[in-house]
């Protein structure tokens, strides 16, 4: 007889003031949970690898929380509206994020 594994459920949300991941059982149980905050924002920006950081970090902390070979089944992802990261013509990823109504004042060449 094979046992059925519990799945797991994971959210990350990527907002204005830090990102947090959360992950839970089919139930809705909390299993395990991480927040970083973003350190260099202001309210127009916020520095893209800040963003990418604290991802980063939750999944490193979400995976300390969780028991060796557990799985995430299913993985939803949350963010701020309005915001753009712009790119320079080789690809590379511009500065900051730009947050909101902040980005229509722009003027791009």
């Amino acid at each position: 007889m094979r046992l059925r594994m519990e799945k797991k459920l994971a959210g990350i949300d990527i907002g204005t003031t830090n990102t947090k991941m959360t992950v839970y059982n089919e139930i809705g149980a909390e299993l395990a949970h991480a927040s970083y905050s973003y350190p260099n924002r202001s309210v127009h920006s916020i520095p893209a690898d800040s963003i990418w950081d604290a991802v980063l970090n939750c999944i490193s902390a979400i995976t300390k929380q969780l028991s060796p070979g557990d799985r995430i089944d299913a993985l939803a992802v949350s963010s701020f509206g309005e915001s753009l990261v712009a790119i320079d013509p080789s690809s590379s990823c511009w500065r900051c994020i730009l947050k909101g109504e902040h980005f229509f004042n722009l003027h791009f060449k």
